[in-house]
């Protein structure tokens, strides 16, 4: 100090302001002048009274006594610093007391909240509401005590916080440790740490949300809250305040018994429409408001309100919750301007880092650091590693650090954490006092590694049992991988990768070998083509043929440039020879068709001439059967006629029997009609046929009131 105060070229003090003043008068001039202040006694004994300022104010002075051995002027710039250094600790600390002191007291629920998901401080408010431990909180993910259904909401509306957009409040139920569920109204704060810390303040507003009309029964319950709380009956207009908010505004019902004198309360008159649209169509609206009261005095709220329904889902009511936030607003400022102070060191490296003393004593912890490990800088700065991280006590991290400390030699290595199912890579270096660590998230890249080892190997199985030879051609590097089945299909050793693309031009048949590469030089040039798919002829190592399809998926970048393709070569020589056969196949079948055409046409003339040959002797018989009964019927007894009818009636069927097989003869040329048919007859008839065998066998055919269907007749 001696040194740097030299250099400013300012060595003496005029003695003549030493003052010869006892020590109690020395503090009272201290006070007076709030200034450092200097006493000589007649033994050369130098005392100082150095003041201590708090919100300009002395409130303390500290006194020194000692002899002369040095410049004075030296000696009072130094103990302005301490003055001034001790002033800003007071400062700072009383700030810190004044929010431990809003955590400790509020009765609404405070919340300090991480990008990582994990609440970082709590209010006592908390256990109160929940029955949760303060330590149960804090090591257990918000989202595990949101419902289900409002978890997305809840971190929208944290997001839109950390994107800079105005916060917004929000309703939720949270679990209690009972398992009951609580309404909560949260409201974000508007002000973020470098670190993504969000100050998170909520109000439990579960019996608002759990009760109807019948709330106005236990007015006592809501007169004690210090909540400015209101409703309004839409059927009767009634309206209803609390008495902290009467005396907040300074109004009673009878000032505010409508809507629109209530929306005149609004410092902003657009935000009190928007409000009241809400909750007069049967929705929630939650936000900051400022209200104007009868005295003109401008007032802070965060205001929760919602309808309530009857029984017969009717708006009947509608309420709000005004919370005082002037005190918060307060904090608020103070908590920006104490960030902006912590904001002056930025931390620059994208790295974790943290360093501990040789007793695992943590004494730095950066940003990232919080991020990757999930903990806060707060609460284990000054304390041991080990109780945050026991788990790891056994890890490769903690035997690479006793390494260095070992050896003082820095140490490289990649750990994984279990608890957090993260990779990190890690840089240790010692120093005389412990280590500085450096380490990042490799989780990213150790999965990437592992889904290549996967798809790799699945890639080799696939290659393996399939009898397509399967292809990967990189055009970037012009270079082409073929698969195992390339050999055992078409006998060829697999060639090199940058052999590959010229050893199959070489192998096409010389006779396709240009239409396939001009193809596939279209397919490459057309961006709009995805699939090339191309039917050539390939020479085995043999020098016999295969016909193959071959289909390639082309990979292109984002100007349309071909940049890989992925394909297979599937032999159809079989397939073809198939076809063939079933070719002959069909041409001998057409021929037996024919053959058959013949056979029937041949078999229909047959036909023909049977019938008329055979239906010339059944007229004669049926002609002189006709006139023997008209000749001899006076003579003839009626069992002769009965013979005489039965033949003459058989050898009439027996004629329509023959026309019926020379119909039937020609099935498959002819279009048959569909005609009406009575079954009842189509059965007499039958039974007629075969008259004998029913008597023969004593049987009887028995039917009543058949249908008459459309049917093609047939023999």
């Amino acid at each position: 100090e001696t040194s740097n105060y030299k250099k400013q070229g300012d060595s003496s003090i005029d003695l003549e302001i030493i003052k010869t003043i006892s020590p109690q008068s020395l503090a009272e001039s201290v006070l007076e002048s709030q200034n450092t202040e200097f006493s000589l006694d007649t033994e050369s004994n130098i005392s100082i009274g150095v003041p201590i300022i708090f919100d300009k104010q002395v409130i303390q002075v500290l006194t020194f006594y000692g002899k002369i051995d040095r410049e004075l002027a030296i000696i009072k710039e130094i103990l302005n610093r301490l003055s001034l250094q001790i002033s800003s600790d007071i400062q700072r600390k009383n700030a810190e007391s004044q929010l431990n002191n809003l955590f400790k007291d509020s009765p609404n629920l405070i919340a300090i909240i991480g990008m990582d998901g994990y609440m970082k401080k709590v209010s006592p408010s908390f256990t109160k509401i929940f029955g949760f431990s303060e330590e149960e909180l804090l090591n257990t993910p918000y989202h595990e005590f949101l419902h289900p259904d409002e978890v997305s909401v809840s971190f929208e509306r944290l997001k839109e916080v950390t994107q800079g957009y105005k916060p917004k409040s929000y309703e939720g139920r949270c679990r209690t440790k009972c398992g009951d569920w609580r309404w909560i109204s949260w409201t974000p704060s508007g002000i973020i740490s470098d670190d993504g810390i969000i100050n998170l303040f909520g109000l439990d507003i579960t019996p608002l949300k759990t009760s109807n009309l019948e709330m106005l029964k236990f007015k006592n319950i809501i007169e004690s809250s210090s909540e400015g709380i209101g409703l309004i009956d839409l059927k009767t207009e009634g309206v209803y305040l609390n008495s902290s908010f009467k005396k907040a505004l300074g109004y009673d019902e009878a000032d505010l018994n409508e809507v629109e004198k209530i929306k005149m309360t609004f410092k902003n008159r657009d935000k009190g429409e928007e409000v009241y649209s809400h909750l007069l169509n049967g929705k929630s609206w939650n936000g900051d408001i400022q209200l104007i009261n009868k005295s003109k005095e401008v007032l802070d709220y965060q205001f929760s309100g919602g309808p309530i329904f009857n029984q017969n889902n009717e708006l009947i009511s509608i309420y709000g919750i005004h919370t005082d936030i002037t005190d918060r607003k307060k904090n608020e400022k103070e908590l920006s301007e104490y960030s902006d102070k912590v904001n002056d060191i930025l931390e620059s490296i994208t790295d974790g880092f943290f360093s501990i003393t040789r007793d695992w004593i943590v004494t730095y912890f950066n940003r990232e650091a919080e991020k990757l490990l999930r903990v806060s800088k707060n609460s284990i700065l000054n304390k041991y590693l080990w109780d945050y991280f026991p788990e790891a006590k056994e890890s490769i991290s903690y035997k690479n650090y006793s390494k260095a400390f070992k050896t003082g030699k820095k140490v490289s290595f990649e750990d994984y954490f279990e608890p957090y199912d993260t990779w990190f890579e890690v840089n240790a270096y010692p120093s005389a006092s412990g280590l500085s660590i450096y380490f990042k998230d490799i989780t990213t890249k150790k999965r990437a590694g592992e889904e290549i080892r996967i798809a790799k190997e699945r890639y080799d199985l696939i290659t393996k049992v399939t009898h397509e030879a399967i292809y990967d051609w990189d055009i970037t590097n012009s270079t082409l991988e073929w698969s195992a089945a390339y050999l055992s299909s078409y006998g060829y050793a697999i060639p090199s990768l940058d052999k590959g693309l010229e050893h199959w031009e070489n192998q096409l048949h010389p006779d396709d070998k240009d239409k396939v590469v001009a193809s596939l030089d279209i397919a490459l040039e057309d961006s709009s083509i995805d699939v090339w798919e191309y039917e050539y002829r390939l020479v085995k190592a043999d020098k016999e043929i295969s016909i193959v399809i071959d289909r390639g998926l082309i990979t292109r970048n984002a100007e349309g440039v071909p940049v890989r393709m992925i394909g297979s070569l599937q032999d159809i020589t079989q397939l073809k020879q198939n076809g063939i056969a079933l070719e002959q196949l069909n041409v001998k079948l057409k021929n037996r068709a024919n053959e058959l055409a013949t056979s029937n046409a041949e078999l229909e003339q047959f036909a023909y001439i049977a019938s008329h040959d055979l239906q010339e002797p059944l007229r004669m018989v049926t002609s002189f059967l006709t006139q023997l009964n008209k000749k001899y019927k006076d003579q003839l007894d009626p069992k002769a006629q009965q013979y005489i009818f039965y033949a003459t009636d058989g050898a009439v069927r027996m004629r329509q029997i023959l026309l019926d097989l020379l119909e039937y003869s020609r099935v498959g040329r002819m279009n048959y009609q569909l005609e009406e048919v009575d079954l009842n007859t189509m059965i007499q008839e039958i039974s007629n046929l075969h008259r004998d065998l029913i008597i023969e066998a004593k049987g009887e055919i028995i039917y009543n009131e058949l249908p008459k269907i459309y049917a093609a007749p047939l023999p």
